[in-house]
């Protein structure tokens, strides 16, 4: 008879008595964790805790397969700890997956080809090389007094031959040019806070390995992501600054160029050197192959650049255990990524475009001209990859202004918000939102905003809102929302009407100063009794402390700050004086000895342009009278003053 002791053993040895190599090792050659019953999906976990040296219960976590495929992530860290349970949760979502004999078959085959692939690249060892010569002899430029964004460092990389590796063809044309400008060599432009983010990284980084060997105990965060908009420097010098880094370091590296479709692998040798490798990737069975895991560890770093459409390329983040760091804009790309890697604790920070200060550097380092610069940032705004030749910047502004005709179709300030995928990188600009503090400042942020991306968007968007509210509201609100530039208080530019008749009159363009006003006056409807409350409360207005808006209906004028400051809002390109105005001039109280001011307020583009004609011509009674007791004027909506307003008030919501 065997004692309750020798049961319970038995017991336990028919839970996990089969090998897993006697019974296939189904979670290899069929991972079907679905049909799976509750003893094999102990035998896998029993598996899977050892062969990763992980610290949970078995029995705590083992359930029918259709169970423990339904579990959450949260659910497993509750029941296995966070770090076990997030390994656990990862390893099960691959196994949700189902795979036939024959997939099976052709996986293999793809590894094995993946594994004879992994041969040693020069240009990669040469590559290494090279950076860190240039690093050792970078300059520092610019004034860390004029802009906090500076100084700025760059890397100089003398030899053409010398290829980088993910960027071979762009390294390749601006060698040419630099060389073409008597300033041989490829810039690399290592921006301050690049240097900032590739700091906070490696901490992060460093706090990662410490929770992985057991060292500290923490939620890990194995992904960070660098955000920022395109053509910025994310991809090529951010890339050169985080990797030129881990070089020094002597850690090993890879680098995941998605457009090229290639890995290259770095990996540091005793005597001092690197060698490279370089695999070309076509599936995501690479991320299994020998190549790949005799290079992987907790200690490695994978970069990746992605590729507009192909996100993280065919990244597999359960077979990896480097750290990783993706770079990207704020699209799809970005979404892709976050669904690729799933509910994993992960990092994310933004940055800022060039500024102004960082833009001057930038001209120096590449042998530019400021001023074309300059004038192409009101296009660009801080992108620099659109700024650095003619071609390019003609063809941005093609592609700005495809997207500024599919973009004002729909209400641009509905688009505007983060993760609308709808909003083209041409019209809308993502920003990091910094903050000012004691001592150096923190050049990324984890806080974002989505702006307007340039002087040139700021434009449109004010013409289209500005086109919008006038076509959809009438009368009080549409004269409201003219005049509170006004009502506000400004100094606008007038130019005197009618343009034949104002040069003999002696009037001249000039500027018009309109104090600000403390409150508006509307009246609530346009019936007779209001209007004639209208007149008498602009005739008896003294201290000039209101701006008045007329009743709805009312003739000639739109609104009046006295009786002497008299305004009419429109959007058409002309308008014709009429006897009305006559009438109410008179009530006033204008003469030719004390004339009143007329003045049209139209958007900025009908400023020059605009006219006024009147009722019967120059030499007719209405016109003789108007002229005689009004100077007419048109001014024009300051566009960016307005816009800037409107759009601060709109992202501060």
């Amino acid at each position: 008879m065997m004692s309750a002791e020798g049961s319970d053993a038995k017991e336990k040895l028919t839970d996990m008595e089969e090998d897993p190599k006697k019974t296939g090792q189904w979670w290899e050659e069929k991972p079907d964790l679905e049909g799976r019953t509750k003893k094999e999906v102990k035998q896998w976990l029993q598996h899977f805790k050892q062969e990763n040296e992980l610290d949970f219960e078995v029995d705590d976590v083992a359930c029918p397969g259709k169970l423990l495929a339904a579990r959450t992530k949260a659910q497993l860290k509750d029941i296995a700890g966070k770090i076990a349970g997030i390994d656990i949760f990862n390893a099960k979502e691959e196994l949700k997956k189902k795979e036939t004999s024959q997939d099976l078959r052709k996986r293999r085959q793809r590894e094995m080809t993946y594994s004879n692939e992994g041969i040693e690249y020069k240009g990669g060892q040469l590559y290494v090389e090279a950076l860190l010569k240039a690093e050792s002899n970078a300059t520092l430029m610019g004034d860390p007094k004029v802009s906090k964004f500076l100084p700025m460092k760059v890397y100089t990389l003398e030899d053409p031959e010398v290829p980088i590796p993910g960027f071979i063809e762009l390294v390749r044309e601006e060698h040419k040019r630099m060389l073409s400008r008597n300033s041989p060599g490829f810039r690399i432009l290592r921006r301050k806070c690049f240097a900032q983010v590739t700091k906070h990284f490696r901490a992060i980084r460093e706090e990662y390995i410490e929770i992985y060997r057991g060292r500290a105990h923490a939620d890990p965060i194995r992904h960070v992501i660098l955000v920022g908009h395109s053509g910025i420097g994310k991809s090529l010098s951010f890339s050169q600054e985080y990797q030129v880094q881990a070089f020094i370091k002597r850690e090993k590296v890879a680098f995941y160029s998605v457009p090229e479709g290639r890995v290259y692998l770095y990996i540091p040798q005793i005597e001092g050197s690197y060698i490279c490798q370089r695999v070309n990737v076509s599936d995501d069975t690479f991320w299994a192959s020998k190549t790949w895991r005799d290079f992987d560890g907790i200690d490695a770093h994978l970069i990746i650049d992605p590729r507009r459409g192909k996100g993280p390329g065919f990244y597999k983040p359960v077979e990896v255990k480097a750290f990783v760091v993706y770079l990207t804009s704020p699209n799809a790309e970005l979404k892709t990524f976050q669904e690729t890697i799933g509910d994993v604790n992960s990092k994310e920070v933004c940055v800022k475009r060039f500024d102004v200060e960082e833009m001057k550097v930038v001209a120096k380092a590449l042998s530019l001209d400021f001023k074309e610069i300059e004038r192409r940032m009101e296009r660009t705004a801080g992108q620099l990859r659109p700024v650095v030749s003619e071609a390019r910047y003609k063809k941005f502004e093609e592609r700005q202004e495809d997207a500024w005709r599919r973009t004002s179709k729909e209400n641009p300030a509905e688009m505007i918000h983060i993760g609308d995928l709808r909003v083209s990188s041409k019209i809308f600009a993502l920003e990091a939102v910094l903050e000012e503090g004691d001592g150096e400042a923190e050049l990324f942020s984890e806080k974002k905003v989505v702006v307007p991306q340039s002087a040139w968007v700021l434009s449109k968007l004010y013409e289209n809102h500005q086109q919008s509210v006038i076509t959809d509201l009438k009368g009080l609100e549409a004269e409201k929302w003219f005049f509170m530039e006004l009502y506000e208080g400004c100094e606008l530019k007038g130019r005197p009407l009618p343009k034949n008749v104002a040069k003999g009159m002696g009037l001249q363009e000039r500027k018009h100063t309109f104090s600000k006003k403390n409150k508006m006056i509307t009246y609530s409807s346009g019936t007779k009794a209001n209007q004639e409350k209208f007149k008498k409360d602009v005739s008896e207005s003294k201290n000039g402390d209101a701006f008045f808006i007329c009743p709805k209906g009312f003739p000639a004028i739109d609104g009046a700050s006295d009786k002497r400051k008299l305004f009419q809002a429109t959007i058409a390109g002309s308008k014709t004086v009429k006897k009305a105005t006559i009438t109410l001039l008179r009530h006033f109280g204008a003469s030719k000895e004390c004339k009143a001011d007329v003045y049209y307020v139209v958007p900025h583009r009908f400023y020059e342009t605009f006219s006024i004609s009147f009722q019967g011509g120059v030499d007719g009674a209405v016109g003789k009278a108007a002229l005689d007791m009004a100077n007419f004027w048109v001014v024009g909506i300051d566009v960016v003053k307005s816009i800037k307003r409107h759009w601060d008030e709109r992202l501060g919501d």
